[in-house]
């Protein structure tokens, strides 16, 4: 617990999450109930975490800054390493408090309070303003967030009829031979082929079991969409597309790494039904195997949509950084990977806390 001015900055308690609702509307523009059904399944409902974890500036009885720490699963699949890495987001002070530095000495206090139980920070979801505070902080940039595109413009004059239904109208759920599409989660055949036992490679990867896919796919008011391969009724593999503005944009959130022959039967499918105008991934995600395809099928880093997004905001990078207040060079290591390199890392959207 510090005292900053007329502050208290200290972690953050599950009585205190009514009001951190209410002062998040300042960065979500929504009601807070939907803030509090989202900050209860992000922080209070993970699994993965016996109490919240989250700092918050407090004057009297006033939450005036929150800061929440996304703790997700990772393993190290060659030496069977599981590590909970930590993602700073949902960054808020209350606008009569700003400028005053809050939102960095927040993230100070919660390398204090997190140390030594957690080890690393990844932040996915900085921008123009909060940029400048996680550099003052320590953190090194990982990587940019540039995306490869998929663009298919002529979906979006067929697209005006409905912009006022939901996002998910213009998708066609079913059976397509070996392709099913479904609007529902398969918690336990995801989490199967997710968790291929026989990997062996030395990056630090998302863990998803099937504990992972029935916490995360109960995100409040999301639009994803699923994408299975199957062989003889069995499920071979999936894509999971996250939809967005009225239904032609998506993002490929996760898919299963261990198994190229059935993501690839999937990508080729959504390439030909040209369900959505845009389909985005993270450009550093695909391995060359599946960079090779995603080539072949039309995936673009330089498409005009890229371009104008480029120019219209910036493509910022992710950050990460060790969570000890002064790092020691040992720190920035994890199964001898340097957290430094985006070669250490395996990262699909999924992870990000920009959800």
């Amino acid at each position: 617990m510090v005292s900053s001015g007329e502050c208290e900055i200290r972690p953050v308690l599950r009585g205190d999450f009514p009001r951190v609702a209410d002062l998040l509307r300042h960065l979500t523009h929504a009601a807070s109930s939907w803030n509090r059904d989202y900050l209860t399944w992000k922080y209070l409902d993970n699994p993965f975490v016996e109490r919240p974890l989250g700092i918050v500036a407090v004057v009297g009885r006033e939450v005036v800054g929150f800061r929440g720490y996304y703790a997700t699963p990772w393993q190290v699949p060659a030496s069977s390493y599981e590590i909970l890495v930590l993602s700073p987001g949902d960054t808020c002070v209350h606008p009569g408090h700003r400028r005053k530095g809050l939102s960095v000495e927040m993230g100070r206090a919660a390398m204090q309070e997190l140390h030594p139980d957690y080890r690393i920070f990844l932040n996915m979801t900085a921008g123009a303003s909060s940029a400048p505070g996680y550099l003052r902080m320590g953190f090194v940039p990982l990587h940019d967030k540039s995306r490869l595109t998929l663009t298919s413009f002529g979906r979006w004059a067929r697209a005006l009829p409905r912009l006022r239904g939901s996002p998910l109208a213009g998708v066609e759920f079913g059976e397509f031979g070996d392709i099913a599409v479904s609007p529902d989660p398969l918690h336990e055949e995801m989490g199967r082929v997710a968790m291929d036992p026989s990997s062996s490679e030395a990056k630090l990867t998302p863990l998803q079991d099937e504990r992972f896919f029935r916490w995360y796919f109960r995100v409040p008011r999301m639009n994803h969409v699923f994408y299975y391969a199957r062989e003889h009724g069995r499920v071979t593999g999936y894509v999971v597309l996250r939809v967005e503005e009225f239904g032609q944009r998506a993002t490929i959130a996760d898919y299963s790494r261990r198994s190229f022959a059935a993501v690839a039967r999937i990508l080729r499918f959504l390439a030909r039904s040209r369900t959505f105008s845009l389909i985005s991934i993270y450009s550093f995600t695909p391995n060359p195997e599946l960079r090779r395809l995603l080539d072949q099928l039309g995936f673009r880093v330089d498409c005009a949509y890229e371009r104008l997004r480029r120019r219209m905001n910036r493509v910022w990078p992710l950050f990460v950084r060790p969570v000890r207040v002064n790092p020691e060079d040992e720190d920035w290591f994890v199964e001898r990977l340097d957290i430094r390199e985006i070669s250490s890392w395996e990262i699909s959207e999924i992870r990000s806390d920009a959800i």
